[in-house]
Parts: structure tokens; C-alpha cells; sequence
């Protein structure tokens, strides 16, 4: 067996190194979505990140309680996918 073109029993390191393993989504910052006229309002909270989607503004908070977001809009847990690109979106 070979993962990422790899041997997982004799280059476990190197492996490690490439991948990552989240067995608690529960950790993963959250995202929501808010109409225009709460978005000023979520910005003000400090997001991660912002983009637009259909009218709408979607961000991702990592810090914010979920209570107080909700308060805002509609709270969900954010992807792997989302939160990489909002953290490697922030890096540029």
C-alpha cells in the first residue's frame, strides 16, 4: 500500500508531513451567511475571510461565539476546503 506515492510503515515521517488528519470538526472555525444589510455588522467582528455568493456575503470567523453570529445569519461549521483557502487567501 502506498499513500501520496509513499510507504506509510517505512516513511511515516515524510508522510505526516504532508497530510492532516481533523477528527473533531467540532475545531474548525465557522462560516455564515448574512444579507447586505447585516454585512457591515459581521465585518465589524473581524472575519477570517469575505467573499460574495448570489447577493449575499459569506464569511469565516474562528473566534466569534456561534451564539452571537447567529444573531447575524444562518451559522454552519466551515469546510477544510474553505478554511485553507481563507487562511492561504490571507497569506497573499
Amino acid at each position: 500500500m502506498r499513500v501520496l506515492g509513499l510507504d506509510p510503515w517505512t516513511q511515516r515521517d515524510r508522510l505526516m508531513t504532508e497530510v492532516c488528519f481533523i477528527a473533531d470538526v467540532a475545531v474548525l472555525p465557522r462560516w455564515m451567511r448574512v444579507t447586505p444589510e447585516k454585512a457591515a455588522e459581521a465585518r465589524a467582528l473581524k472575519p477570517l475571510s469575505e467573499r460574495q455568493l448570489f447577493g449575499r456575503s459569506l464569511f469565516i470567523f474562528d473566534t466569534v461565539a456561534r451564539d452571537r453570529l447567529a444573531l447575524l445569519g444562518e451559522v454552519r461549521n466551515a469546510g477544510l476546503a474553505d478554511v485553507f483557502v481563507a487562511v492561504v487567501g490571507g497569506l497573499t
